[in-house]
C-alpha cells in the first residue's frame, strides 16, 4: 500500500512528540506522572518514576529514572535522599519508616526541575537526568506540603558515570 495521506517528515514528527526521540539535554520543570516500586537485577530495591514536563515546547514528555536504594553505599544514599526531599518527601517522612511501595504512591504529583542529559544504555543513546533540584518556578501539581520547599544543595551533578543510581532497566 502506497501512503497517500501523510508524508515521512509528518511520520517521524508524530514519532518524536510520542516521545521515540530524546528529549534534548536541558533543564526543565517536570511533574510525577507513574511510580512504582520495583528491584534492580541485583535485588536492590528501586523507585522507578516517568517525570512528565510541565510547559514549554516538550510540554508532555516524559523522561524515565530510578532511584536505587543503596543500603551498603552511604555515598548513594546521601544522593537519594537528597533527591527525595528534592520531590517533598524528607528526613520527617522517611522517619515514619514507609514502605517502598508508600514511596511510590507518595511520589506520584510531586514536582522538580531536572537537568537532562545523555549516556548510552545498551549501546543505545538515551535521556539521563543529570540532576533533581525543587522546582523554583512555583508551579505545583499537588497541594504543597511543609517539605516541598526545602533546600537542596544545587551543583550535586550525577551522572551516570558516578551515580549509582543510573538505570538498571528502561522504564
Amino acid at each position: 500500500m502506497i501512503m497517500a495521506s501523510a508524508s515521512f517528515s509528518d511520520l517521524l514528527k508524530a514519532a518524536e512528540d510520542a516521545g521515540f526521540s530524546n528529549t534534548p539535554p536541558g533543564t526543565y520543570d517536570v511533574r510525577v506522572v507513574a511510580s512504582e516500586a520495583k528491584s534492580t537485577s541485583a535485588g536492590k530495591d528501586m523507585i522507578v518514576v516517568k517525570f512528565e514536563i510541565i510547559g514549554g515546547p516538550h510540554g508532555g514528555r516524559k523522561i524515565p529514572n530510578n532511584f536505587v536504594i543503596s543500603p551498603e553505599n552511604a555515598n548513594a544514599l546521601g544522593f537519594f535522599f537528597r533527591h527525595m526531599r528534592a520531590l517533598g518527601l524528607d528526613g520527617a517522612y522517611f522517619g515514619q519508616d514507609p514502605s517502598p511501595q508508600k514511596v511510590a504512591a507518595d511520589l506520584v504529583g510531586k514536582t522538580c526541575t531536572i537537568e537532562v542529559g545523555t549516556r548510552t544504555w545498551q549501546g543505545e543513546e538515551r535521556e539521563d537526568v543529570k540532576q533533581i533540584r525543587t522546582l523554583a518556578t512555583g508551579v505545583s501539581a499537588a497541594p504543597a506540603t511543609p517539605f516541598d520547599s526545602l533546600p537542596v544543595p544545587a551543583g550535586q551533578n550525577v551522572s551516570a558515570a558516578a551515580d549509582p543510581m543510573a538505570p538498571d532497566v528502561p522504564f
